[in-house]
């Protein structure tokens, strides 16, 4: 580096933290005896956390991963384990004993960038899909080995084994993708995959009674023992709901708690309430307080930047669908909750007057947001979601360009312009 590079660059802060929350549990803690609502983060750019929240008390805490940005995949094993799957460059396995507070030593997957969900199968084990080898591995927590199963489907172009599912005596069902979508069925104790429902077919739910799958919207009902075809038995009607829906009318899928009671995540914040009586009230607004995430937020990837007309540099998350402010007068910054209801970054960011126009993937949005007005953006009103382009067309590699103010008229002034972006599938 030359005198000249090391004038013109400086480090002055790292202004850009957030969550993003992959994956959810619940622990009965044996560290205190109380109840804790656990939340994987993916923190890229940096290492991942784990996150627990007393349900009473509302306090947090976290812990740092050994290695990775993060995970999708935690299992509570038996409130005595953590079993957590990392992404994105090496996926590993690591394993959090909650009696210690410490952590075993991390277990790679040989050739696997990532680890999805993760089920408990009836053996005990813990079992999980990854990316790009389409596999299924096994955790023995006895033991403390990882042993790949092999691949789960014999389409090379299959990358992904997500989600898998633990519920089945005897069975871990697994889902495979995406050039050709289906089930298998691994048998636990003949160590064989075996062909399961019809081709693209996705599992909506398993208990003691049935296995249901779906396939463009078409139920169909399996032994769960013997994975035969079963009538329907009225089933259907027995169905758990998957979601609750906020006073938005976003849905926002939910974890079983103890006490007739659900957990669940949105963005930057976390609830838990009281199951509503009936199974139609899933369907209705519910009265949802959300209550920000009690930890710090770590510093994450800056994925974008802009500056506005008052001397404040703007950025972007590289994953969590948040934005930040920082003043390098002074040194402060601020990061928002999420700006949209779909997960995934913040591509383009550009000012047009004083609001901030933004691209978005992974729902292909085109968002705006005025800093000089109150954040309401759970009712869409700032930020707000002008249109959406996905699923058709869902990253914004063109990121966002602000265009001459009479290209299609004048709307609000002279500094109204327009933005246009180019999204791709």
């Amino acid at each position: 580096m030359n005198d000249i590079t090391k004038a013109q660059y400086e480090y002055v802060a790292q202004p850009c933290r957030n969550f993003n929350i992959l994956g959810h549990t619940s622990i009965i803690d044996p560290w205190d005896g109380r109840e804790k609502y656990v939340l994987s983060n993916f923190a890229l750019g940096a290492t991942g956390t784990i996150v627990f929240i007393d349900v009473l008390t509302g306090d947090g805490e976290s812990f740092v991963l050994p290695e990775g940005n993060g995970a999708w995949g935690i299992v509570n094993w038996h409130d005595e384990k953590l079993v957590i799957g990392t992404c994105v460059d090496q996926a590993y396995l690591h394993v959090f004993d909650l009696k210690t507070r410490h952590w075993a030593e991390p277990l790679p997957s040989v050739g696997e960038s990532y680890f999805w969900q993760l089920t408990i199968g009836s053996d005990d084990k813990v079992y999980g899909g990854t990316y790009p080898g389409c596999s299924l591995m096994q955790y023995d927590p006895a033991a403390h080995t990882l042993v790949n199963l092999g691949r789960v489907s014999d389409n090379a172009k299959n990358l992904y084994t997500r989600p898998v599912y633990g519920q089945a005596p005897g069975y871990i069902i697994v889902n495979f993708g995406f050039d050709t979508n289906g089930l298998k069925a691994y048998h636990i104790d003949s160590g064989t995959f075996l062909p399961f429902s019809t081709p693209g077919a996705a599992v909506r739910e398993i208990n003691e009674k049935f296995i249901c799958t779906e396939d463009n919207g078409v139920l169909a009902f399996y032994d769960p023992k013997s994975l035969l075809p079963i009538e329907d038995n009225g089933y259907t009607e027995q169905l758990k709901p998957k979601a609750v829906t906020l006073p938005n009318g976003q849905k926002i899928p939910f974890i079983p708690w103890n006490n007739n009671r659900l957990a669940g995540f949105r963005g930057q914040d976390y609830f838990i309430i009281d199951a509503p009586p009936s199974k139609s009230d899933y369907e209705k607004p519910l009265d949802i307080k959300l209550k920000p995430i009690p930890v710090e937020a770590p510093e994450t990837e800056v994925f974008a930047l802009a500056p506005d007309n008052g001397g404040h540099i703007w950025g972007a998350s590289g994953f969590g669908q948040t934005i930040f402010r920082f003043n390098p007068t002074t040194g402060e910054y601020w990061n928002s909750s999420s700006v949209c209801n779909h997960g995934g970054e913040v591509y383009g960011m550009v000012f047009v007057g004083e609001r901030l126009f933004m691209t978005s993937y992974v729902g292909g949005d085109h968002i705006v947001y005025d800093p000089n007005q109150p954040w309401d953006q759970l009712n869409n009103v700032n930020p707000k979601s002008l249109q959406s382009v996905g699923p058709d067309l869902i990253r914004p590699h063109g990121r966002s360009v602000r265009g001459p103010d009479v290209a299609f008229g004048r709307a609000g002034g002279p500094n109204t312009g327009y933005t246009a972006v180019d999204f791709r599938g």
